[in-house]
């Protein structure tokens, strides 16, 4: 699902009395992911119960393989966000 997607579909609902027009899902939309990056950024993980939780972790430096050239390169260390999903999400899934 896209952005647009996801916003056509909170536009449509009628439940969402704040969301009546695209502007307004559309900021809704961009404010909710920049608040999950700032709690990744303060706190280092972000949950959502029912859903999954969202964690920074370091990976290690290490060596790699250029793939158009096959020659040996150095892959310097680096956070990365890493998503686990929740057991209910992983059963709705199934």
């Amino acid at each position: 699902m896209t952005k647009e997607e996801l916003v056509a579909q909170l536009v449509g609902d009628s439940q969402l009395k704040f969301s009546r027009d695209k502007t307004n899902a559309g900021r809704l939309y961009d404010r909710i992911f920049e608040k999950i990056a700032m709690a990744l950024v303060k706190d280092g993980r972000f949950a959502v119960a029912g859903f999954g939780s969202f964690t920074l972790k370091q990976r290690a430096a290490r060596k790699g393989i250029h793939p158009q050239t096959r020659q040996v390169i150095n892959l310097p260390a680096k956070r990365v966000v890493v998503f686990r999903s929740a057991s209910e999400l992983k059963r709705v899934v199934e």
